[in-house]
């Protein structure tokens, strides 16, 4: 339910003998939806990966230059009112959680009304409000942070509200909206929002 560091920069260890380099480290940043495409490919058959996953192949794709390295994130739900809600599963996770908890998980809670998005370049981090009970929050609307992981890599001094730091944002909302437009929207998740 966050975007800290301590969420974001997980390390992700693969280990083949013989088939994938031993003692190497590197620091490109990759995201989970990398595991599909990675893995068909060290199985032989990545000509099978679907059209429509994103993603790379960790190993025999090309590194993406630095200053072109980004990754994506979302939690929480853009639609509160969406059929995925209706759903007997989702109902009986609730009364799980209830359960083992003693919490009950109520359709007000923000995780559950409100979708934040975030985007992370080797440079800076940014998360934004993006959705709240399925409609599209305006940047004057939103909450956000951003951080300038070069200057301030434990993220202690959030940026969002730095007059100077707006071209920074702009140009970060502007990746994330290419990358939620490109996004699937499915309507049991998304609702007819879109």
């Amino acid at each position: 339910h966050t975007f800290d560091d301590q969420v974001w920069r997980v390390p992700f260890i693969w280990s083949w003998p013989g088939h994938l380099p031993e003692d190497q480290i590197r620091e490109d940043l990759c995201e989970l939806v990398d595991t599909g495409r990675t893995l068909l490919a060290l199985a032989g058959i990545s000509k099978d990966a679907p059209v429509h996953w994103r993603g790379r192949d960790l190993f025999n794709d090309p590194i993406p230059a630095r200053e072109n390295q980004i990754v994506f994130g979302q939690i929480g739900w853009p639609n509160v009112q969406a059929p995925l809600f209706a759903d007997p599963r989702v109902t009986e996770i609730r009364q799980r959680f209830a359960h083992a908890t003693g919490m009950e998980l109520e359709a007000s809670w923000p995780i559950f009304s409100m979708m934040r998005v975030a985007v992370r370049t080797p440079r800076h981090r940014m998360d934004v409000s993006w959705m709240r009970d399925g409609r599209r929050l305006s940047l004057a609307e939103s909450d956000g942070n951003l951080f300038d992981l070069r200057s301030d890599p434990f993220e202690k001094r959030n940026l969002w509200n730095d007059p100077s730091s707006r071209p920074i944002v702009a140009d970060l909302m502007q990746k994330l909206e290419r990358w939620f437009e490109g996004m699937d929207k499915p309507e049991a998740v998304f609702g007819r929002v879109f």
